[in-house]
């Protein structure tokens, strides 16, 4: 078979990136080599009943990019296999005498020195009829051998039905890319290159375009650093005080407390003026917005220094809560795989390059892979790690990290499916809650990346026994935590113009006020004598009017007889008895607050899909 190939065209084949076939100016050598095969100049004359299929390079692709020219060792093998349509229009696998499944190069699962591009054509003489033929780079499964000496099977059921042909994801050994001196590019790798084309008696041309069909996942880790000790205090304790305050809230515990006090300091306001009869009518309604009110952000700083206090007093030498790269840095500088447990992972993809098989958990049988965690990455000084994969739906459901310090850990090899897995190879304060917003959908060949970011430390304690420290008790500045004249003058006024706050729904708390004996009820008691005139009957009186009516006409220049400056009077007051320090007792065993019962976790934010602009 001479001319082998001389154009077809390799994509751009750095770790990660589509596949790229340039659209580039034609080469006259090129077009001259096409024009010879088109025109059948130089071809041997065929036997009857054949024709001579011919394979050139997809020199003119929209979707290209320049490709390599000159000497690359990134494809370590290349083989093609010929598929023929039967009377029934199924593409079987051919066995006719011009032979199939042949290597152009690397059937031993390496090449001897690297392989000049663009290649020379290919011409296969072949029956008469209609053919699919695959071209399969680095498929070799001698390219994909442990130390164990086992390697995995690629190109599977392919001696028969073309839509029965599987390429299948290594588990044995997974993808790779190195630099290498090797004269020319410098680079190798066994990632899979693939192309499907049609030939036939009446078109017997193809234009050839390898395409890498390996996508790319990168996850890095934010990590906080020990350079700076009290930033990352900072981080620490306020990620477990917003986890503290999460679960406490969730259980109601924070806002009945801090509300209860809020409750008892309204209705003591209340009580001094005289006017703690009318609970429902504004008494009630002033502490619901005031509890709506709370700042959640402010409360957590404001419990930050107390936590903090609490952590200070637990650290002990040998596990200092301080200790950043073993407690939050999982993937820091003892982490030296990733074991990635899946929900769903692409198993195997047909000769078309459509994903057709999954690996998918199922209870306690749950797909696991260790790859390798890496100090640098191509996305800046962070930990990473990268999985390389076949393109369909990913979802990941958990990721922790050995310690290569940790002599159970066996040698593990990047790709490779776990079989035995065990909790004691995890380095402790694993990476936890992993599984959300990481599912993706993946193209052939895209790069896809993640940061896990938000990084906090929750508190997950083993028991809660009574600890002789007693609950932790924590002080809070309400005037701090709510914007206290703002929600009351917009809840009086909101009352006030409420024209479904009917006064007749409040008549006993009214009539209760001005029967109360004190000053201001009194003065409730002749207002309302004297609207109330010739009409006698209070229920009566109140039927059609609001609220609004009774606080404007009534309550409020009451309040001004009293001496009390009316509304405005009622607004300070309140703010100057609950603009104070309030103490509250959190159901928490301060004991329990040390690294033992603390875990790492946190969300994985999406930040790119597609190409990464900097990976050429």
């Amino acid at each position: 078979m001479k001319n082998i190939f001389r154009n077809i065209f390799m994509a751009s084949l750095v770790v990660v990136g589509s596949a790229y076939f340039a659209s580039c100016s034609k080469d006259s050598e090129v077009e001259s080599i096409i024009d010879e095969v088109e025109s059948g100049v130089g071809a041997e004359e065929q036997p009857e009943g054949y024709f001579t299929a011919t394979f050139t390079s997809g020199l003119y692709s929209p979707i290209s990019r320049t490709p390599i020219a000159g000497l690359s060792s990134r494809v370590q093998s290349l083989r093609y296999i010929i598929y023929k349509k039967d009377q029934n229009g199924v593409y079987q696998y051919y066995t006719g005498a011009a032979g199939n499944d042949k290597y152009l190069f690397g059937e031993n699962g390496t090449i001897s020195g690297p392989i000049g591009w663009p290649y020379t054509p290919l011409s296969v003489k072949l029956e008469n009829g209609e053919y699919k033929v695959v071209f399969l780079g680095n498929m070799n499964e001698k390219q994909f051998v442990n130390g164990e000496n086992k390697n995995d099977s690629i190109v599977t059921n392919y001696k028969g039905k073309y839509s029965a042909s599987r390429i299948n994801l290594p588990t044995v050994k997974g993808f790779y890319e190195e630099t290498i001196s090797d004269g020319g590019e410098g680079k190798t790798s066994n990632f899979f290159y693939w192309d499907t084309v049609e030939v036939s008696t009446s078109n017997p041309n193809a234009e050839v375009l390898l395409q890498r069909i390996v996508s790319k996942f990168e996850m890095s880790r934010e990590i906080l650093s020990t350079e700076d000790g009290s930033n990352a205090r900072v981080a620490l304790t306020s990620t477990l005080t917003k986890n503290i305050f999460d679960y406490l809230e969730g259980e109601g515990t924070i806002t009945r407390l801090i509300g209860g006090q809020i409750g008892e300091i309204t209705r003591g306001v209340f009580k001094d003026l005289g006017i703690d009869a009318l609970e429902k009518m504004l008494i009630d309604p002033i502490v619901n917005a005031l509890i709506n009110g709370l700042d959640d952000t402010k409360i957590i700083e404001a419990l930050t220094s107390q936590i903090d206090g609490v952590l200070k007093g637990n650290e002990k030498s040998d596990t200092n809560l301080l200790d950043l790269n073993a407690v939050l840095n999982p993937w820091g500088y003892n982490a030296e795989h990733a074991i990635v447990a899946f929900d769903k992972y692409t198993k195997s993809v047909d000769l078309d390059n459509k994903p057709v098989d999954y690996f998918v958990s199922s209870g306690n049988e749950i797909p696991r892979f260790a790859y390798t965690v890496n100090p640098n990455g191509t996305v800046g000084p962070r930990t990473y790690l990268q999985i390389y994969g076949l393109n369909g739906e990913w979802k990941i459901k958990r990721i922790d990290a050995t310690d290569k310090n940790n002599g159970e850990v066996p040698d593990l090899i990047s790709g490779q499916i776990i079989d035995n897995f065990v909790d004691g190879w995890l380095i402790d304060g694993c990476v936890h809650d992993a599984a959300a917003d990481l599912t993706y959908n993946f193209g052939a060949n895209k790069p896809y990346h993640s940061v896990f970011s938000d990084v906090t430390l929750n508190m997950y304690p083993k028991e809660f026994v009574k600890d002789e420290n007693g609950d932790l008790s924590v002080t809070v500045n309400l005037g701090k935590v709510l914007s206290l004249k703002n929600i009351l003058d917009g809840t009086l006024t909101n009352i006030e113009q409420d024209e479904n706050k009917k006064a007749h729904d409040y008549k006993n708390e009214i009539d209760k006020l001005q029967n109360s004996g004190t000053t201001v009820g009194a003065l409730v008691k002749v207002t309302l004598s004297g609207l109330l005139g010739t009409v006698g009957d209070l229920l009566d009186f109140l039927t059609g009017k609001t609220v609004g009516y009774i606080l404007n006409d009534v309550l409020y220049p009451a309040l001004e007889d009293a001496g009390l400056s009316g509304k405005e009077g009622l607004v300070n007051k309140l703010v100057d008895n609950l603009d104070k320090d309030i103490t509250i007792t959190l159901p928490l065993n301060i004991s329990l607050l040390n690294t033992e019962n603390l875990e790492v976790s946190g969300g994985w934010t999406r930040v790119y899909d597609g190409e990464l602009p900097e990976m050429q």
